[in-house]
């Protein structure tokens, strides 16, 4: 996506500052990865692990901005988005792609999710 966005840059498509987008898209798939072993840890299989994981994706998607924009939604779902991981995670990488610097308190509630997520895969695994 950054590669891209660089080739089109006369059209304005490259972010203002891809260190910032790069560190939140770092942060990111480090939160995405803790929550998808903390789900390995404490459910029963990987089948179980797989289903889970792709409701919790599907229903960040469709709320946190990534799939439709969060203005589109009512005022209830918005409020109920600010749980879900991904929704930081996208405003994370907005705010530096269009200018507006990186949202460090953002960065930081991502950063608190994958630190939390792995100490808790990390006392949930089981050896099989």
């Amino acid at each position: 996506m950054l590669a891209f966005s660089f080739v089109m840059r006369r059209l304005r498509a490259a972010p203002v500052s891809p260190a910032g987008v790069l560190l939140a898209f770092a942060l990111g798939t480090i939160a995405c990865v803790a929550i998808g072993v903390f789900l390995g840890a404490v459910l029963p299989n990987a089948q179980a692990a797989q289903a889970v994981g792709l409701l919790l994706f599907f229903l960040s998607e469709m709320t946190s901005g990534v799939g439709p924009p969060r203005e589109v939604l009512p005022d209830t779902m918005r409020q109920a988005a600010l749980a879900l991981p991904l929704t930081h995670v996208a405003i994370s990488m907005q705010d530096p792609w269009i200018g507006r610097g990186s949202s460090l308190a953002e960065l930081w509630i991502v950063a608190a999710i994958a630190i939390v997520c792995a100490a808790l895969a990390y006392r949930s695994f089981r050896w099989e």
